[in-house]
């Protein structure tokens, strides 16, 4: 069995939702690849009581797993308070390289991880799983699920200035105007025509479900994000068609069950 020879920091913000934290943990740890270690770190933008939510995730998974909690209790809303959950312990990353992304996300398949250790063996500065493709934003790629350089995520700042940038958005802006390494994954939120390529279940669900799914080269689905992830958890998002919350936990829960 090879060392675990990539660390790797997965940074994400939660409000109130530990139902889809615990499903984007899982499914990271149910897919790296035994070249991975990675290490968590969670702001939990309320004063909700994350780690005791999670306790049953950490038997679970182990001794060995490494979750670390830390609570913005900001009185922001939206784009400034994911901003601000983001800058709040960014200073407490101490790997090369750093994961953000929603919480409500999930993994589908190992294929991410070798995607993942071609691109930091390859020096990316930064890479998206989807490029916002708002046209009165600056189209940079989106904190969805952001690949990117630790000292750059670290000097650049995360919030946002609405609404022409958004949430993260002045990492893409510094690697574009320093010529740096950039990379966007082929995914079903740039390219609808992609939908009718992917692999099962993916495809069935559809163009306009709401799921964003990023693939690879042989269109094989290997990381998705729902969109909405908290809004639809609270019942505060009615849009008809998109999958909502128990119906995106249902398909996770049925991929990380029978994935091999």
């Amino acid at each position: 069995m090879k060392q675990n020879n990539l660390n790797l920091t997965v940074y994400f913000v939660d409000c109130k939702t530990p139902v889809l934290t615990e499903i984007a943990i899982l499914s990271f740890e149910k897919f790296k690849t035994e070249n991975f270690n990675i290490n968590y770190i969670i702001i939990e933008n309320s004063d909700f009581n994350l780690n005791q939510h999670l306790e049953n995730l950490r038997n679970y998974l182990g001794k060995d797993i490494q979750i670390e909690i830390f609570n913005n209790e900001t009185i922001s809303k939206f784009s400034h308070a994911h901003g601000e959950g983001l800058e709040y312990a960014k200073d407490k990353i101490k790997t090369e390289y750093v994961f953000t992304c929603h919480n409500d996300v999930c993994v589908t398949s190992q294929k991410f991880f070798n995607e993942l250790e071609k691109l930091i063996k390859n020096k990316t500065d930064l890479a998206g799983v989807c490029e916002d493709s708002n046209t009165n934003r600056v189209k940079a790629l989106h904190c969805s699920g952001l690949l990117c350089k630790t000292e750059i995520f670290k000097k650049i700042s995360l919030l946002p200035e609405l609404p022409k940038i958004d949430t993260a958005d002045k990492l893409t802006l510094y690697v574009r105007e320093n010529n740096l390494k950039e990379y966007l994954f082929k995914n079903t939120y740039n390219d609808k025509t992609l939908c009718s390529k992917i692999n099962e279940p993916y495809r069935s669900l559809g163009e306009n479900c709401g799921i964003d799914r990023c693939v690879n080269d042989d269109y094989e689905v290997i990381f998705m994000h729902q969109g909405r992830g908290t809004t639809k958890h609270q019942n505060n998002y009615h849009k008809p068609g998109k999958i909502m919350t128990q119906d995106w936990l249902l398909l996770c829960q049925k991929i990380l069950n029978e994935a091999k």
